[in-house]
C-alpha cells in the first residue's frame, strides 16, 4: 500500500467518500435504466418472449451467474473497463430475465412495487450511510438468513405452497433491506483501504454492482408479495 498516497488523501477524506459514494450510486441507478429498458423492450416484443420461455431464458440465468462469481473474484487483477463492462452486460440479462413480470403482474403493481422498493432502499442506504452503529453482525445475521431463504425457495419449488411463497416474499424484502444498508456501510470502511485511484474505481464498480442486486431484490420480492397478477 503507498501510505504516502493514503495519507495525501486523508486529508480530503470527507470529500473523497462522498465522491467515491456518489459514483457508487450513479453506477447503479445507471445500471438499474438498462435493466429497465432492456425488460421493456423483451416485454414488448411477444414473439421474442415466447422464444425465450421456451427454453434459452436458462442461458441468461447461467451467464448472469458466470458474471455473479467472476467479477468479484477477478476484481483485483482485471482491468476497470473490464469490470465495468461486465457490470452492464450483467444488468443488460438482468432485464432479459426479469421481462416476463410485465406479462404477469398488472403495469399498476410493477409501478407500486418500484416506488416502495425506491422508499426502501432509500432509507437504507441512508442509515447504513448515517449510523455509527457497526452493522457487521447484522450483515452476517442477513447472509446467513439469505442463505436459508435460497434453501427454503428451492423446497417450495417442489411442494408450490402460497402461504410459504408469501413468507418467502416478506423474509426477502427484510434481508435484502438488511443487507443494503450494510453493504453501504460497508463501502464506507473499504473506501478507508483502497490504495490508489484504479482500485477506487473498481470497488465503485463493485459496489455498484452489491446494491444494484439488492434493490432488484428487494423490487421482485415486493412484487411478489404486493403484486397483482394479470387474468
Amino acid at each position: 500500500m503507498d501510505y504516502r498516497y493514503a495519507t495525501k488523501r486523508a486529508l480530503g477524506y470527507d470529500e473523497g467518500l462522498r465522491t467515491f459514494m456518489l459514483g457508487v450510486f450513479n453506477k447503479m441507478f445507471l445500471a438499474l435504466g438498462v435493466t429497465g429498458v432492456v425488460a421493456w423492450m423483451v416485454c414488448s416484443n411477444v414473439q421474442l418472449l415466447k422464444t425465450l420461455a421456451g427454453g434459452p431464458m436458462w442461458l441468461f440465468f447461467f451467464a448472469e451467474l458466470g458474471i455473479g462469481m467472476y467479477l468479484p473474484m477477478r476484481l483485483h487483477k482485471m482491468q476497470v473497463s473490464t469490470a465495468f463492462n461486465l457490470f452492464f452486460v450483467y444488468a443488460l440479462l438482468m432485464g432479459v430475465s426479469i421481462a416476463p413480470i410485465g406479462v404477469i403482474y398488472t403495469g399498476e403493481s410493477i409501478a407500486t412495487a418500484f416506488l416502495a422498493s425506491a422508499t426502501f432502499f432509500g432509507s437504507m442506504s441512508l442509515i447504513g450511510y448515517t449510523t455509527k452503529r457497526d452493522l457487521t453482525s447484522m450483515g452476517s445475521f442477513m447472509f446467513s438468513g439469505l442463505i436459508a431463504l435460497m434453501v427454503v425457495s428451492i423446497l417450495n419449488m417442489f411442494i408450490h405452497s402460497s402461504g410459504l411463497s408469501l413468507i418467502i416474499a416478506a423474509a426477502g424484502i427484510v434481508i435484502f433491506a438488511g443487507l443494503t444498508a450494510y453493504d453501504v456501510q460497508n463501502m464506507k470502511k473499504i473506501y478507508n483501504y483502497l490504495p490508489n485511484d484504479e482500485m477506487i474505481a473498481k470497488y465503485s464498480i463493485f459496489g455498484a454492482f452489491q446494491l444494484y442486486l439488492d434493490f432488484i431484490n428487494i423490487f421482485l420480492y415486493l412484487l411478489r408479495f404486493l403484486g397483482n397478477r394479470r387474468d
